[in-house]
């Protein structure tokens, strides 16, 4: 999250808005760019805030993964399912 730390640690989810946002994290276990402790801290902190958060690993590195990854990217095809 930096250097954005006190901006997610001050994010609160509107409790009387119908809608509650939803953020997805893909996380390579591999990634050699973000470490994963990052994404967890930033994943910790929009769950304070009232986000659902959800989190998809997969075996690559750092971004999406590529189609050797198939079961990361069904995952990632239910949740974006799931916003219909």
């Amino acid at each position: 999250p930096n250097p954005y730390r006190k901006q997610v640690a001050a994010l609160k989810v509107d409790e009387s808005s119908p809608m509650i946002p939803r953020v997805l994290f893909i996380m390579g276990t591999n990634d050699k760019i973000t470490p994963n402790e990052t994404g967890e801290e930033l994943q910790d902190g929009l769950r304070e805030a009232g986000f659902v958060v959800q989190t998809i690993r997969h075996p690559g590195g750092h971004g999406i993964p590529n189609n050797n990854q198939g079961e990361a990217l069904n995952e990632i095809a239910k949740w974006i399912a799931k916003m219909t």
